[in-house]
Order: structure tokens, then C-alpha cells, then sequence
């Protein structure tokens, strides 16, 4: 991804009514001796996007104790299907295999997690039908995602990575 002076990401988790269950924030940390470092070696859309999705399944590993359905929204299709492993990373490596191996834990102690991707901004003049349309459900979400990451951008963080679980991520082999 195109490499930038601040990076920030957002993640958005939804429960089984389509309510919100949390929001969560953060700036892309690619330190590698602060304790919420997630292997992000550059500051880039692509970090903030795969950092948002590792977030949130941290959310799911380690505050969520409820075991409810969550769905987490995002917004990026290359970071979801890289989570899921139908892609496989050509940048970002590390961050990369972070997320993948977050996912594949979740789902072996929680069973599958439901990931919805949403289409980001509706080009003007677009109505439904047109190839280019953005359903009105899919902007109120991007919105509070891209809302979320300019948190994140700006330094502030609301994310639920416990140091311990992020210091023992598995890195690549």
C-alpha cells in the first residue's frame, strides 16, 4: 500500500441483533519494542486495514468472554481475504501472517466468525442497479469504520490487544 506519514486503523464489531458490540482504534505501530506491536513494518493503508481486522479478533480472543455470534466489519476485501486465507500477502508479510493466525485461532476456539465486507463510498450519481452502487447500510458502516481509523490516525487508541497476547503472536516462520 501506499506508505504515509501516519497510519491509523479501525475495526467495528457487530453482535447477532446487528447492533454495535464495540468499536476499536488505534494508530498502526510498527515499533517493534512497544508491547502492542503486530508486526506492521510500515505505515500504509494496507497495515491500517490488516492491523483493524487483528484487533478486532483480539477483541474476540481475549475480551469477549460471552461466546455470541460477532461479526467484524471491514472494508478492506485484500485484508479479509488475506485473514481468511484465500490470499496470500505480496507486502506486509509478517502483519500478514499475524492476522491469519488470529483468525485461525478464533475460529478453533470459537468457531467460525461471520466477516462482512462493506463497499466504501458510493461514486456520485450512482442508484441502485448501477454496478457502482454502495448500499445505504454498507456506507453507514464504512463511515463508522473510516471514522475510526481518523481516531486511530490522530494517536488515540481504544483497542483491547492485552501486551501479553500481542508479545505472543506467533511470528513468521
Amino acid at each position: 500500500g501506499e506508505r504515509i506519514g501516519k497510519a491509523g486503523w479501525g475495526a467495528l464489531l457487530l453482535d447477532e441483533k446487528s447492533s454495535v458490540e464495540a468499536e476499536l482504534w488505534g494508530p498502526v505501530i510498527t515499533e517493534p519494542n512497544d508491547l502492542m506491536h503486530l508486526q506492521a513494518s510500515t505505515l500504509s493503508n494496507n497495515t491500517g486495514e490488516l492491523s483493524a481486522i487483528a484487533e478486532a479478533l483480539l477483541y474476540v480472543l481475549y475480551v469477549d468472554k460471552s461466546n455470541r455470534s460477532l461479526e467484524l466489519i471491514y472494508d478492506s476485501t485484500l485484508a479479509g481475504n488475506i485473514a481468511n486465507g484465500y490470499f496470500a500477502p505480496g507486502c506486509n508479510v509478517e502483519l500478514a501472517h499475524v492476522v491469519r493466525q488470529l483468525h485461525r485461532r478464533v475460529e478453533a476456539v470459537r468457531g467460525p466468525i461471520k466477516m462482512t465486507h462493506v463497499y466504501s463510498h458510493t461514486p456520485e450519481g450512482s442508484e441502485p442497479g448501477d454496478h457502482k452502487y454502495v448500499p445505504p447500510i454498507d456506507r453507514k458502516w464504512n463511515e463508522v469504520v473510516d471514522d475510526l481509523a481518523t481516531r486511530g490516525i490522530l494517536g488515540r487508541r481504544i483497542g483491547y490487544a492485552p501486551p501479553a497476547a500481542s508479545a505472543s503472536t506467533p511470528s513468521p516462520s
